[in-house]
């Protein structure tokens, strides 16, 4: 709520949001290809599908990211935490495997997840835009 409410999170961010989604975001493309046509301007666009994405976010630039959007201090430190020094194993019928640290990614089927994406990916649009 931090973020949103400071007008951190960009605006043409629609995953994970309260209020949006992929209709909301293909609303906003359709007026902005529609604007863009009448006023006579040549259009290009750039789609990703970034298959596990929540996989590869690495924790230092997270990290990062988060101190410049101001989670400082004590927040930080816990959310340094809860990215770092995970391990993971798989157990099938019984047998566990061995158990693999994890060095990236954000974690799955959590709430935090979806946001720390979001985050991760904010300034996107800058480079891309």
């Amino acid at each position: 709520e931090f973020l949103e409410s400071n007008g951190v999170i960009n605006d043409e961010q629609h995953g994970f949001r309260r209020g949006r989604s992929t209709v909301s975001l293909m609303i906003s493309l359709m007026e902005r290809i529609s604007a863009g046509l009448e006023a006579g301007l040549s259009l290009r666009a750039c789609m990703c599908d970034l298959s596990k994405a929540f996989e590869l976010v690495p924790h230092c630039i997270l990290l990062q990211k988060l101190e410049y959007y101001g989670i400082r201090g004590l927040p930080l430190k816990l959310l340094e935490s809860y990215l770092t020094g995970r391990s993971q194993r798989v157990e099938v019928q019984g047998v566990q495997s061995a158990c693999y640290g994890v060095p990236c990614g954000v974690p799955q089927g959590s709430i935090l997840g979806p946001l720390l994406f979001i985050i991760f990916l904010n300034d996107l649009g800058k480079y891309v835009g």
